[in-house]
């Protein structure tokens, strides 16, 4: 059992000293002249995971806050990247319908669990740890009229305590790394998983690259939200110890840079449109913590992975999708 594996240094969360200030500034002037998000990545016909034709954007940007700047990255009740074709994509092994019943922890903004509630007509609870999250992403949830097809709560990860057998399907996108006591949290979710359920873990992990763990501890120092990746092996062994079937393993970080480059390429063209813009702490910040991921991935110190598990009675998919 892979247990508390890896451990990074303790987050910087105070406020930006002088010299902080000014690689914030440096890497923003870097993606502001034209750092090109996207480029080596790979393309695959058969996988779609370009985001949507881009839509005019609005005149002016609110920029004035976290929850305001996430979505003017990633699109309204997005607080990650996430194109509509990349989680339907993610979603697709677990065959989700409206029979179903889902839970997601680590909902964001909870757009992602709207979009599959469209897609496909599941029902799901959202957990997010965020509280400013969650009050936004309750909003434009009762604004569209699906505060209770995609619910959305408050939740510590660290003490979360799940209802037995009440879910067919778990799923969680970028927050198992920042979990400190993971096995606990998947005894939960093995918990409230039903007889035939299914596990799907979309994350970041520590690259197989030399000295990649070392790389991160500096990298992600000042990250704040990346504190603890596992590497996939890690993943597996302790799914695996927990009596699930791992079906997909799979690195999908090229994936996953080409829709990071996408939406920063639309939010540049936004911004670079708007003459009376002037960059600002929260924007500059975000675009730098993104700046540093990127980097880490591109060096294979950082990659992104999704895990498929079912349960050892589930049924088996036609694929590995």
């Amino acid at each position: 059992m892979p247990g508390r594996i890896y451990t990074t240094p303790k987050a910087r969360l105070a406020a930006p000293n002088v010299q902080e200030k000014a690689q914030l500034r440096e890497r923003f002037l870097a993606w502001w002249h034209g750092l090109d998000v996207s480029a080596g990545q790979k393309e695959t016909a058969s996988k779609p995971v370009g985001s949507k034709a881009v839509e005019k954007s609005p005149a002016r940007l609110d920029l004035t806050s976290r929850v305001k700047v996430v979505q003017a990255m990633w699109g309204e009740g997005h607080a990650m990247p996430c194109s509509t074709e990349f989680i339907t994509y993610l979603g697709k092994p677990l065959r989700l319908n409206e029979k179903i019943s889902a839970l997601d922890i680590g909902a964001g903004l909870g757009g992602a669990d709207r979009e599959l509630c469209k897609a496909f007509g599941t029902w799901i609870d959202g957990l997010e740890v965020d509280r400013e999250l969650v009050t936004e992403g309750s909003r434009l949830a009762k604004k569209l009229g699906m505060e209770k097809k995609a619910t959305l709560s408050a939740f510590d990860p660290e003490i979360i305590e799940l209802p037995e057998r009440k879910y067919d399907r778990v799923f969680s996108k970028e927050t198992w790394c920042s979990v400190k006591d993971k096995d606990r949290l998947l005894k939960q979710v093995m918990k409230t998983l039903r007889a035939k359920g299914e596990l799907l873990l979309v994350d970041f992990v520590v690259g197989d690259k030399p000295g990649a763990k070392s790389r991160l501890d500096a990298g992600l120092a000042a990250d704040g939200r990346i504190r603890d990746p596992w590497p996939a092996s890690a993943y597996v062994d302790a799914l695996k110890f927990n009596g699930l079937e791992v079906r997909v393993a799979d690195d999908i970080s090229d994936m996953y840079l080409q829709v990071i480059g996408t939406d920063l390429q639309r939010l540049h063209g936004a911004l670079k449109g708007d003459p009376k813009f002037e960059p600002n702490e929260v924007l500059t910040r975000e675009l730098t913590v993104w700046m540093q991921r990127i980097a880490l991935m591109r060096d294979d110190n950082l990659r992104m992975y999704r895990f498929h598990a079912l349960k050892a009675n589930a049924p088996k998919p036609l694929s590995n999708w």
